[in-house]
């Protein structure tokens, strides 16, 4: 038996998606695989589902499915522009204590992974115990603790937001304070690990009326994107002019 990591009891524990499985469904292609970009490894590789850690048992598993994916899947399924046309989108009428809680228990479970995708998110004892604490008790906290902001990416070419497309969080201080950028669901969201305002902001993040401003911006503008794609075009290139000299 292990301890679980969400409700603190000795039991056997599941394997559990970090970001949940419904995120990647848009990515697969007709064999039900994924396209994975790796650094160092320049062929295309494919994995079969999205990444799993022995976290959680079935019943916390069932717990953040039932109130907090579900509900997500539900409201964002109808409210992501297809495509996005405009340059910015308000998105209202959000249940805002399931919408927050969605994302706080995709950046806890970031946080307590250990697989190497996930390993630059370190919440520390603190927030770790506290966004654990919000998870396990149904408690959203207030706008401006753990503030969520949104940024909807596109494909240029068709304007529809790059659903299918999911990146492993990177870390960027936001007016001075720690944040992790994920990217699914068709936009980047930046979730601040700090219970302190950030001042030039607060009009962009979650509110507790359920309303959430989002730009548009094209995928290879987020400089995060862009210097993953740019890397890995590098690499593919490094391996196949290694593969020229050797077959000459």
């Amino acid at each position: 038996m292990e301890t679980r990591r969400l409700c603190l009891q000795p039991a056997a524990l599941r394997n559990s998606h970090i970001i949940s499985e419904f995120l990647y469904k848009p990515g697969y292609d007709e064999k039900h695989r994924l396209i994975k970009l790796e650094k160092d490894v320049p062929k295309k590789q494919y994995q079969q589902k999205g990444l799993t850690e022995a976290l959680l048992c079935d019943s916390c598993e069932q717990l953040l499915n039932k109130n907090y994916e579900v509900p997500f899947l539900k409201v964002w399924q109808q409210t992501l522009p297809r495509p996005a046309n405009n340059p910015e989108y308000l998105f209202e009428n959000l249940p805002y204590r399931e919408f927050k809680l969605f994302h706080l228990s995709v950046l806890w479970r970031a946080g307590v992974a250990t697989r190497e995708p996930f390993l630059k998110v370190n919440l520390g004892d603190k927030h770790e115990a506290k966004i654990r604490s919000m998870l396990w008790n149904h408690d959203p906290g207030k706008p401006m603790e753990y503030p969520i902001l949104c940024a909807i990416l596109i494909n240029p070419d068709n304007k529809m937001p790059i659903e299918g497309t999911i990146m492993s969080p990177v870390s960027k201080r936001v007016e001075g304070q720690r944040s992790y950028a994920f990217i699914f669901g068709g936009c980047a969201w930046r979730y601040v690990v700090s219970n302190h305002p950030i001042k030039n902001l607060s009009h962009r993040i979650l509110s507790a009326s359920g309303t959430l401003p989002a730009g548009v911006i094209s995928m290879m503008d987020f400089l995060p994107f862009d210097s993953a794609m740019r890397e890995h075009v590098q690499q593919v290139k490094r391996f196949k002019k290694k593969e020229d000299t050797k077959a000459t």
